[in-house]
């Protein structure tokens, strides 16, 4: 049986994420904005946006908090955790965010 739905997730916390790019793991010098750890325009090359400017998450990140979320429910003795991990998936290539970047930022990011 094959069940699909269409969800809407609130919450009242930030959202924070960093995209991890094989760029940063590139042997190569680069010129930096500021000193190691702590680059301020690091954000602009890693933002996750689309053409519109309109913020979005990878689904391995939902599909990753809905796995992690079934640590806290049980039927039972056992935790739902294995049973979401092995029959869960996540469609969309992209979770739109009810956010848009600012328009002095519009040219940051990939697009």
């Amino acid at each position: 049986m094959r069940l699909k739905a269409q969800i809407t997730i609130c919450g009242k916390r930030a959202i924070l994420f960093h995209s991890f790019f094989v760029d940063a793991l590139s042997l190569e010098k680069k010129e930096r904005s500021g000193v190691a750890g702590n680059d301020p325009q690091e954000w602009k090359r890693t933002v996750l946006k689309t053409k519109e400017n309109q913020l979005y998450v990878d689904p391995s990140y939902i599909f990753g908090c809905l796995r992690d979320g079934g640590k806290h429910i049980r039927p039972g003795r056992a935790i739902l955790q294995v049973k979401i991990a092995s029959t869960l998936l996540v469609v969309d290539e992209i979770i739109l965010l009810d956010r848009f970047l600012p328009k002095e930022y519009a040219g940051a990011g990939l697009s």
